[in-house]
């Protein structure tokens, strides 16, 4: 029964956020080397625009779905998704 409990919790998520990278158990200063982390968090702060870093943190910090996020920064729900793949392959390039 904890299986099946489990499984509809991660087919939720990925409903929630079909594109999203799970993120680690532990957070990401803890998992990432001190010059990597350095370098993602100038990505982050020079790389992206203010939107950006806002659908990031509605994304990933408050868990809100691509709907929830959508109505707040008053976008189509194509457009979060668009964004979302936008700023992983600026983060990935710049990092």
């Amino acid at each position: 029964m904890t299986r099946s409990l489990q499984r509809s919790s991660t087919s939720a998520r990925a409903r929630r956020h079909p594109a999203a990278v799970e993120a680690p158990s532990s957070s990401a200063s803890e998992s990432l080397s001190p010059r990597m982390f350095s370098r993602v968090k100038d990505a982050i702060l020079h790389v992206l625009s203010h939107r950006e870093r806002l659908m990031l943190v509605l994304w990933y910090v408050e868990r809100m779905t691509v709907a929830e996020i959508s109505r707040t920064l008053d976008l189509t729900e194509q457009q979060v998704a668009r964004m979302h793949a936008d700023v992983v392959a600026k983060l990935h390039a710049a990092a």
